[in-house]
């Protein structure tokens, strides 16, 4: 239904999302941990447009958080533990406690940014990492029903993600007023993404924001095997697809992160295969024939495109090899240490927690620590930068934590690929998705704020919970 008033075009839209966001709390507080995640995943590719066509209400620009929050509660209190000592390595638990001291020392940090400021800054330096302990927490929940339910969910909404794209494209901006009224206020922000240049907008709550959800989302595709011939055909055709719509949504770093995450996912796939020597042979071949198809056809993108016009979409994609133009605004290890000398705030405890972030309250905040406007964070576009901004030295360990998952995730990776786990190909591509996400951070920020932060941590807690679940199992059969 809520679909379904989008491609109608229909202010019906802004009710539908306040009725999916009752039923969301109504499944937190009544069901179970895998029931609550699965309503969580299926309103994280809505939740975007719900505070557009809210106004931004404030309740409706942390409803998500809160829902994670809830369900993550509920799970501590169903346990009655925060985490299981067996599934986190102590390097990792290390970095974490004081991830949360150093968060704490901020937070209470009579120079820095005001308690009442700071403090919502839980949602990112927080949260995200308690939903890591949840999920680990119900590692026993992640069985192949469970996983199977997930690729169901992810595979609709992102499907339908696409569709919309599509059909948005052809309407371009005027069609999405109908909707909310706000979209024009949105469109005077995002002026250079109409006309030709016109980005759509999906159900999230920026312009080729959808392209963000298709390359964390992919990676589903890869966790089951199949020897059908549809399933096959229905995966080749799910990926073209969502290259067709990153095409339409002109985010040439989602693009690059898709690309990455079908290539390694798809190699790690052949590596579960017999015959590995002759699959990776096979891996390369598709590789290569891909990457040809993509970059040496884009006029056939135009003539079969159903009528759209495309001509801004592929001036924009061809950018693509081009390193001067994808890393101009671009933050270098040269601007980074600069930044750090010359704001020493940067070097003992940053701006602190909420300083770096754009909104008035915090403008306010800077503006009276005389914070140089040259280092907003959004100019350097930089996960790592933006962390040391506001956390100072305790970025390293922020940052460590993400690091030493992933080293973590390797680990796994290795010992499910030596056992031959059944589970080795969910861990291999949660590490995929993981790594990529990192490496991009380099170009973004999004690293700390969902849809990017969710996912992160989902992907993560799969890889690990998944070869816990089948080592578990495995051990008893023994026994």
């Amino acid at each position: 239904m809520y679909f379904a008033a989008n491609f109608l075009g229909s202010s019906a839209v802004k009710y539908i999302f306040l009725v999916i966001v009752v039923l969301n709390f109504l499944i937190i507080f009544t069901k179970d941990w895998k029931h609550s995640v699965e309503a969580i995943i299926m309103f994280s590719f809505i939740e975007g447009q719900g505070r557009v066509v809210w106004g931004y209400n404030p309740f409706f620009r942390i409803v998500f958080d809160l829902l994670v929050i809830l369900a993550t509660s509920k799970n501590f209190i169903s346990h009655k533990k925060l985490y299981r000592s067996e599934i986190i390595p102590s390097y990792l638990k290390y970095f974490i406690f004081f991830h949360f001291l150093w968060y704490l020392l901020l937070l209470f940090n009579p120079i820095g940014v005001p308690f009442y400021y700071s403090i919502l800054t839980a949602k990112y330096y927080i949260a995200p990492i308690l939903l890591f302990f949840s999920f680990t927490l119900s590692y026993k929940d992640i069985n192949d029903e469970f996983i199977a339910s997930i690729i169901k969910t992810i595979v609709i909404f992102s499907s339908v993600q696409v569709i919309l794209s599509i059909f948005q494209m052809y309407h371009k901006e005027d069609f999405m007023y109908s909707i909310s009224g706000y979209y024009k206020n949105l469109f005077t922000k995002f002026e250079v993404f109409t006309g030709q240049a016109y980005r759509p907008w999906g159900t999230t709550h920026m312009p080729g924001a959808p392209s963000v959800y298709l390359f964390l989302s992919v990676g589903v595709i890869f966790l089951t095997k199949s020897k059908k011939i549809s399933s096959k055909i229905f995966k080749v055709i799910y990926v073209a697809c969502s290259w067709f719509a990153l095409l339409l949504l002109q985010v040439r770093s989602a693009w690059m992160k898709h690309i990455a995450i079908v290539a390694f996912s798809l190699g790690f796939y052949f590596l579960t295969q017999k015959n590995r020597a002759a699959n990776i042979i096979k891996f390369l071949v598709i590789i290569s024939v891909i990457t040809f198809a993509i970059f040496n056809n884009f006029q056939l993108y135009q003539k079969y495109a159903f009528g759209l016009d495309l001509e801004g979409s592929i001036d924009r994609i061809k950018q693509i090899d081009s390193i001067d133009k994808m890393s101009k605004k671009r933050s270098g290890v040269s601007t980074i240490f600069s930044v750090g000398v010359k704001n020493f705030r940067l070097l003992g405890f940053g701006l602190g927690l909420g300083g770096g972030v754009n909104l008035k309250a915090f403008k306010d905040e800077q503006n009276r620590l005389r914070v140089n406007e040259n280092i907003h964070f959004w100019s350097f576009d930089n996960f790592f930068l933006f962390s040391f901004q506001e956390l100072g030295l305790g970025a390293f360990f922020y940052i460590g934590i993400y690091f030493f998952t992933i080293i973590y995730l390797i680990t796994i990776v290795i010992k499910s690929f030596k056992c031959k786990y059944k589970s080795s190909i969910i861990s291999a591509v949660s590490l995929v998705v993981c790594f990529v996400l990192f490496i991009g951070a380099w170009g973004a920020v999004s690293l700390c704020f969902n849809p990017d932060s969710f996912y992160f941590w989902m992907w993560a807690s799969l890889g690990i919970a998944s070869f816990f679940n089948e080592k578990l199992k495995l051990e008893k059969n023994i026994i």
